[in-house]
C-alpha cells in the first residue's frame, strides 16, 4: 500500500477503517489483536488533537504540513524500521517557508505528543506480532538516543558560551561562572500565550490570557531577560467558533440552495474579522518587543506578571469597552501630530487630583508636563499601552518619544 494511503490520509478523513486496517497489514502486522490496537490509537489521537487544537489558527497549516510530508507515518515508521531514527527524521525535515517559528514548535511539541505515545503502545504489542521484537527494541533505542541527543545539545551550547567568555579573558569563581552560563543558556525559551474572548454568539466577552496563571513563571523570567520577542500571542478568540459553526452549515449546503450565497458571504465575513484580529495580535506583540527595546520600559510600571497582563489585556480591549471617562491628550509637540489619547475615569481623577491638585487644571489651560507617580496604576498602564500602540510603527523618531517625562498633558 503506499504511503499516501497510510495513516495520515485517515487522520484528514480521505480514507476509511478498512485502509487503515490494510495499511497495517502491508507493513507487517499480522495479529488482528495488535492491528485493532494500533487502530484504536490511531483514531484516539485523531480525536484528541482536533478536539484539543481545532480552534488554534495554526493547526490547520500544520496538519496541512504534516499531510504532505508524511509526517505522521514517518515517526509510526520509524518506531519499527531498525535503519530509521526518529531523531534523524525529525532534524531532516526541511520546513523552508512554509511554517514560520512559532508553527514549527507547535508542530514540534505534536510530533513528541505522537512519538512518546506509540513508545508507549508499541512495548505494549503481543509476542505473536512479526515486528513485535524490532517493536520493542527500536523505540527504547530511540528515546535513549532522543534524550542523549537533547543532553548534548544542550551541553553544546553550554561549551560554546564558556569558551566565549574564556576567550574574552573573564575571570570569576568557577561555580558563579557556571551558574552564569547555565542561566544565559536556559533564558531563551519562549511562551505562547492563547488570546480568548470577544464577540460570539451575540455577545461580546473580555479579551483575556487563557492559560496567564500556568505561564506566570515563564512570564517572570521573559521580563527580567527583555525578551518579549519570544512571546507568542495565539488568536483563540471565542469566534473562532462561530466560524467553525458557519463552515459546517455551508458544508451541508448546495451552491444552488437558496441560503447558499448567505452563508457564504457570513463565511467570508468571519474570516475577515479573524484575519483582522490576527492583525492586532501581530501589533500588540510589536508593541511587547518595543516596550523592552526602548525607554519606555523605564517608567517603571511593568513589576509585576500582573502588570504585564493587565497591559496585554489593556492593548488587546481597545476601543471595546464603551464609557463614559474624560478625553486628556499626551503629547510632546502640538504641531507634529505625535499624541495619544487616554479616558479618565472620576475615580481616577479624584486620584490625580489627591497627588497634583494643579496638574489637570493646567491641562484645562494648553498642557502641562506631568509626572507619572502622580496616576494610580491602573492609569499608569492606560499610559503605556497607548504611548506603545501609537509609537509601534512610528519610523525615525528621536530618543525624546520613548521617554515618558517628555510628555505634556492636556485636557482632549
Amino acid at each position: 500500500m503506499s504511503i499516501e494511503l497510510g495513516i495520515a490520509s485517515y487522520i484528514f478523513g480521505k480514507t476509511s477503517d478498512f485502509a487503515l486496517s490494510s495499511f497495517f497489514e502491508s507493513i507487517g502486522f499480522k495479529d488482528r489483536q495488535d492491528i485493532r490496537r494500533l487502530e484504536k490509537f490511531v483514531k484516539e489521537f485523531k480525536e484528541y488533537i482536533v478536539a484539543r487544537h481545532k480552534d488554534n489558527p495554526d493547526f490547520e497549516r500544520i496538519m496541512n504540513f504534516w499531510s504532505q510530508n508524511h509526517i505522521f507515518e514517518n515517526i509510526f515508521l520509524s518506531t519499527l524500521n531498525p535503519d530509521m531514527n526518529y531523531m534523524d527524521f525529525k532534524d531532516s525535515i526541511e520546513y523552508v517557508d512554509y511554517l514560520n517559528k512559532s508553527e514549527i514548535e507547535f508542530s514540534d511539541l505534536l510530533m513528541e505528543e505522537l512519538y512518546d505515545e506509540l513508545f508507549q503502545l508499541i512495548t505494549a504489542l503481543s509476542e505473536d506480532s512479526k515486528v513485535t521484537i524490532l517493536a520493542i527494541q527500536k523505540p527504547i533505542l530511540d528515546m535513549q538516543n532522543k534524550n542523549q541527543k537533547i543532553i548534548k545539545d544542550k551541553l553544546d551550547e553550554i561549551l560554546k558560551k564558556i569558551d566565549e567568555k574564556i576567550s574574552i579573558g573573564k575571570e570569576e569563581d568557577e561555580e558563579n561562572f557556571f551558574n552564569e552560563i547555565l542561566q544565559q543558556t536556559n533564558s531563551s525559551e519562549s511562551l505562547s500565550l492563547n488570546i480568548i474572548g470577544g464577540f460570539s454568539g451575540g455577545f461580546w466577552n473580555k479579551y483575556e490570557v487563557e492559560n496567564f496563571d500556568n505561564s506566570r513563571q515563564c512570564i517572570r523570567k521573559l521580563i527580567i531577560d527583555k525578551k518579549f520577542e519570544n512571546i507568542q500571542l495565539n488568536n483563540c478568540m471565542d469566534y473562532l467558533k462561530d466560524y467553525n459553526a458557519i463552515l459546517a452549515i455551508l458544508d451541508t449546503l448546495d451552491s444552488n440552495e437558496e441560503e447558499f450565497d448567505r452563508i457564504e458571504e457570513m463565511a467570508i465575513n468571519a474570516k475577515r474579522h479573524i484575519k483582522n484580529f490576527d492583525k492586532t495580535l501581530e501589533k500588540i506583540h510589536r508593541c511587547l518587543q518595543l516596550y523592552s527595546n526602548s525607554d519606555i520600559q523605564n517608567a517603571g510600571v511593568i513589576e509585576s506578571t500582573t502588570d504585564f497582563k493587565n497591559l496585554l489585556e489593556r492593548m488587546l480591549n481597545r476601543g471595546s469597552i464603551i464609557t463614559e471617562e474624560k478625553k486628556y491628550q499626551f503629547f510632546i509637540n502640538p504641531k507634529d501630530g505625535i499624541y495619544f489619547n487616554v479616558y479618565l475615569s472620576k475615580e481616577e481623577i479624584d486620584y490625580v487630583n489627591k497627588q497634583d491638585e494643579k496638574l489637570l487644571f493646567f491641562a484645562k489651560c494648553g498642557g502641562d508636563y506631568f509626572d507619572i507617580e502622580s496616576f494610580n496604576k491602573h492609569t499608569k498602564i492606560s499610559i503605556i499601552a497607548e504611548m506603545l500602540l501609537e509609537l509601534v510603527d512610528k519610523k525615525n523618531l528621536s530618543d525624546k518619544y520613548y521617554k515618558i517625562g517628555n510628555y505634556l498633558i492636556g485636557e482632549g
